[in-house]
């Protein structure tokens, strides 16, 4: 199960990787806002993915470690749209 949650995590940000990879060959800001916010899907995915399988408990989330975390990230893609592109 630890070796399937691994490859899920890293296929995870592989996918992140190509997206970001891609938005940075786009210059139409309507198709840069589309892959920046499938980026923080596929993150928020991870986050969860993540806190259901940190400590080999499937189905039990430390909740308030998982909010926190998911509006760090929000928090944090705020800034990024408040900046000037």
């Amino acid at each position: 199960m630890r070796e399937v949650n691994h490859r899920v995590a890293t296929s995870l940000s592989l996918v992140a990787s190509l997206v970001r990879m891609q938005t940075s060959l786009i210059t139409d800001p309507v198709a840069v806002g589309a892959l920046q916010e499938t980026q923080m899907r596929i993150h928020a995915i991870g986050n969860v993915h993540r806190h259901l399988y940190a400590n080999n408990q499937v189905g039990m989330v430390d909740l308030d470690g998982y909010l926190k975390s998911l509006l760090d990230e929000l928090q944090s893609s705020m800034r990024d749209e408040a900046r000037p592109h």
